[in-house]
């Protein structure tokens, strides 16, 4: 009987301690959150994070111009950043009158994109599309038969982007001069959009990983 009542009392003592791990493991990951909230949301983390994959600019100067798509569009709406790409790309076309555009990625990606290129002035006969990659690695493999390697070619995609696509034609003997669109800086300038930013950048980071296992930058 004593036995049975000290085998209890042993019990009811080691369940408290169960709890305080328990509540401690909940109070470290609620803590944990609570500064990734606060360094994402109040910080420039995501700001410098970017500028890391952005690296730097060029002047843009060239006769080809390669535009790599985003996301397709949804309901016949180009997403954010493939419409920012594009923007970019008519908007740089005004200044330096490239010989010839390339628009790269799938299918209905690089076609919309072509179709409101032509829409913002730039000449549908110097459009190309390449409509059967679905990477950036790809983006490079179907491109590189394309064009001149002699030349470097002007490369526009997002900020974040740029990093991962510029080794990637790199690798595969295309030479580029990057032209990154802001797309992640501009929303990481927001506090009330970082979140957004911070998970593309995220995103990046760990594909660029991946690429990088892979011997593909």
């Amino acid at each position: 009987m004593t036995e049975a009542i000290n085998e209890s009392r042993r019990g009811s003592s080691q369940a408290p301690c169960w709890r305080r791990s328990i509540y401690r493991s909940i109070a470290a990951v609620l803590t944990s959150l609570g500064v990734m909230l606060l360094l994402v949301t109040f910080t420039p983390l995501v700001s410098w994070w970017n500028r890391m994959l952005t690296g730097h600019s060029s002047d843009a100067s060239g006769k080809l111009l390669i535009v790599l798509g985003a996301a397709p569009p949804e309901y016949g709406i180009l997403p954010e950043s493939s419409y920012l790409r594009t923007a970019f790309a008519a908007q740089l076309y005004g200044k330096h009158k490239f010989s010839e555009i390339l628009v790269v990625g799938g299918y209905n990606a690089s076609i919309a994109m072509a179709n409101l290129l032509e829409s913002q002035g730039v000449p549908r006969e110097i459009v190309r599309v390449e409509t059967r990659s679905s990477s950036t690695r790809e983006n490079a493999l179907y491109v590189r038969p394309l064009i001149n390697a002699v030349e470097p070619a002007v490369l526009l995609t997002s900020d974040f982007h740029m990093l991962r696509a510029r080794r990637v034609f790199h690798k595969l003997g295309v030479r580029t001069l990057p032209y990154p669109v802001p797309d992640a800086d501009r929303r990481a300038s927001r506090w009330w959009s970082r979140w957004s930013a911070f998970t593309d950048v995220s995103q990046e980071t760990i594909k660029i990983c991946y690429y990088f296992l892979r011997g593909w930058v």
